[in-house]
């Protein structure tokens, strides 16, 4: 199974030991590559092989094999292979529909970082169209003729709902006047662009300095909180806001 070879979790950082260089064999010759910061040098473990491997294999050279060590020398010499492409992508959902295919990375190299990329984008969508707990990882990694034939699986869960909206920053404007200027309610589905749209809506009102980018926050498997951070006003224009609302009497809240 090429699972293991597809690890999801980054190596620990270790220390440096300057010393070995790589030297990968090629069928015209070798190419030298600096030896690779997060893989410990050789010592008498075995340790250090097996991560050595698997960072090459992170790199989609799954057949990459140690050749020898020169400890003289202080070089370890590798056959890396081939670069082995994507030759499908299979994405099983939650759903009652068929699995579907993915054609935009058939033929690129399968590196850890393409796989990443493709359920990065599963997740973004998921959470583009409101479901914002979703999940994604691999199921079974195949090798073939034509590459490593991948089978991932999509579980969307519960549409999100929203709780409340938050200014962070903000202790003087009341959750129902958020509500008002955001025109977003309390238990209405949330989608992708509410962002955005809401955080534009909170600008123009203005009553801060600045209101950053926003972000959901889980509250469970189906509710989320939307988070503005935001930089208000220095108290005296505050209060001139405050003021020219409708219906203020030039208090210090809203």
């Amino acid at each position: 199974c090429l699972l293991s070879c597809l690890p999801l979790s980054g190596f620990a950082q270790d220390r440096l030991q300057p010393g070995y260089v790589l030297l990968e064999r090629l069928e015209d010759g070798y190419v030298e590559r600096t030896w690779p910061q997060d893989i410990p040098q050789p010592d008498e473990s075995t340790a250090w092989q097996e991560r050595l491997l698997g960072w090459y294999h992170e790199q989609a050279h799954f057949i990459a094999e140690l050749d020898s060590i020169g400890q003289d020398a202080k070089a370890v010499w590798i056959r890396p292979g081939p670069l082995v492409p994507i030759a499908s992508v299979t994405v099983e959902t939650d759903e009652e529909l068929e699995p579907h295919r993915l054609q935009d990375e058939v033929g690129e190299p399968a590196t850890k970082e393409r796989i990443e990329s493709v359920m990065t984008r599963l997740l973004t969508e998921a959470s583009q169209s409101g479901y914002l707990a979703s999940e994604a990882g691999i199921v079974r990694a195949d090798m073939g003729d034509e590459g490593l034939h991948l089978l991932l699986y999509m579980n969307r869960g519960k549409a999100t709902r929203l709780e409340r909206v938050v200014l962070e920053g903000d202790d003087r404007t009341h959750a129902a006047t958020v509500e008002t200027v955001t025109g977003m309610r309390s238990g209405q589905l949330l989608a992708g662009d509410d962002l955005e749209a809401a955080r534009a809506l909170v600008l123009a009102a203005g009553w801060h300095e600045r209101v950053m980018a926003g972000r959901f926050e889980l509250v469970s498997d189906s509710t989320a909180i939307l988070v503005f951070p935001v930089e208000p006003l220095p108290p005296g224009q505050f209060d001139f806001v405050a003021g020219a609302l409708p219906g203020s009497e030039g208090g210090t809240s809203r």
